[in-house]
């Protein structure tokens, strides 16, 4: 672990800068190959990072890293599936109590038939319970999103196989002791490939699912599940683009009203793929459909969403720009779902980049991250704040000593304006976890 003013690898906008200049740095290598996939603060401030950590004994297994607030490390706790097969987390979540969720796929060693596995420790990472939940087919079920309920239940979605022709979305409640509560399965009106990518719980307790579903002569379309606490479900809401073609949901938010926002690539009509912004009031209506399509018209991706506290919508993404290639692009939409400003970052080497993550800030600044082709440096780090307005304020880029590659995957913001990235970075031999913080003061 370094911890450093690291004024080489740190490139600041000279402009009223929200990022300060200091930084701290944890990596995390278990001797094989290691890539962060997620990242979440628990009530004190601690900071969870979880993702694959590949060892030759055990193939990979989930590995999740607590660190305090300044990433000094406090604890390790891995989890190897009964097969000693590939492990690959892919969400993590704390409650109040401090206690950490961590779920994905645990799978045979051939990489089969996987099954969702979802794993709590308590505050010092010791394991307090397995959860496992294997799908009607006995096949591959695979956890992509987990998120923790007001009453402390916990919730799991993904992709769950269902027979030879078709999977669907799986969606399991756990009490705190990790005891099963209720399973909802959705697979639309016709048997069919689905997946499950994203979940949130609405102000009411309500739980949404996102993700994407196989249609009738529409390709792939969103579907946006709601339920009840008890798993009942409330409405369905699907949406096929104007392409008619492959519509893919990514991620989802909720805002206080209970409004439901949902976003990730649609195929257009001539403009190949866009982003494409939906948003649905509590009851699943369809309020608004909000498309943008980048000036290279091929090949945009939303990644992540966020809303404000004045309802305001914050996408980011990749989106081809022509001679730039591929850019991040932040778009914020008022609560009507009118564009309000669009602000695109195209890295130094004017080659690829792609974001990742969103978030924002305490005083209403929006941190984008990602992964950007360097000058000579591979990919790295790329961090960019901009104002409620959509000015840049910051660009900060981090770059490893060994100036190989930085793939950024996740974000968090503490209460003391702390922002953590996470991801993973080259190391001597292999990949290992990168954390990174700036701001927030050493506490």
């Amino acid at each position: 672990m370094k911890r450093a003013l690291i004024l080489s690898v740190l490139v600041l906008m000279a402009l009223c800068a929200p990022l300060s200049v200091w930084a701290e740095v944890a990596r995390y290598n278990s001797g094989g190959s290691d890539f962060a996939r997620a990242i979440a603060l628990g009530p004190s401030g601690n900071v969870y990072v979880t993702g694959q950590s590949c060892q030759s004994q055990t193939n990979c297994d989930y590995a999740t890293v607590a660190y305090d607030r300044n990433l000094s490390r406090l604890w390790v706790a891995r989890y190897s599936g009964p097969a000693n097969g590939a492990d690959n987390p892919s969400a993590i979540a704390t409650d109040s109590a401090g206690n950490v969720y961590v779920t994905g796929e645990s799978c045979e060693s051939n990489g089969t038939n996987c099954d969702y596995a979802t794993i709590a420790y308590d505050p010092n990472g010791n394991e307090l319970w397995v959860a496992r939940y294997n799908g009607l087919g006995n096949g591959s079920d695979s956890a992509h999103a987990l998120a923790i309920g007001p009453s402390g239940t916990i919730y799991v979605t993904g992709g769950s196989y269902a027979s030879k022709a078709y999977n669907d979305y799986a969606t399991v409640a756990y009490d705190a002791n990790g005891n099963e509560l209720w399973v909802a399965r959705y697979n639309g009106l016709a048997n069919a490939h689905v997946s499950a990518q994203a979940l949130a719980i609405g102000p009411s307790g309500t739980i949404y699912v996102t993700g994407w579903i196989e249609g009738t002569g529409t390709g792939y379309d969103y579907a946006t599940i709601a339920y009840d606490s008890s798993g009942n479900e409330l409405w369905a809401a699907r949406y096929n683009g104007p392409g008619n073609g492959e519509d893919r949901a990514a991620a989802l938010a909720t805002d206080s009203s209970g409004n439901v926002y949902v976003t990730g690539r649609s195929y257009g009509s001539g403009t190949s793929f866009d982003y494409a912004t939906v948003a649905y009031d509590p009851s699943g209506n369809e309020l608004w459909v909000a498309r943008y399509n980048g000036p290279g018209h091929r090949g945009d991706s939303a990644a992540a969403l966020a809303t404000d506290s004045s309802g305001n919508v914050y996408v980011t993404g990749r989106s081809y720009g022509g001679g730039t290639s591929f850019d991040y692009a932040t778009i914020a939409y008022d609560p009507s779902g009118n564009e309000l400003w669009v602000a695109r970052y195209n890295g130094p080497a004017n080659l690829q980049d792609h974001a990742a993550a969103l978030a924002i800030g305490p005083s209403g600044n929006i941190y984008v991250t990602g992964y950007s082709t360097g000058s000579g440096t591979g990919w790295d780090y790329a961090t960019i704040v901009y104002d409620p307005n959509g000015n840049e304020r910051a660009v900060t880029r981090y770059n490893s000593p060994a100036n190989g590659d930085q793939i950024a995957t996740a974000m968090a913001i503490g209460p003391y304006g702390g922002i953590y990235i996470t991801g993973y970075s080259s190391g001597t031999s292999y990949y290992d976890y990168l954390t990174v913080k700036y701001g927030g003061g050493s506490r």
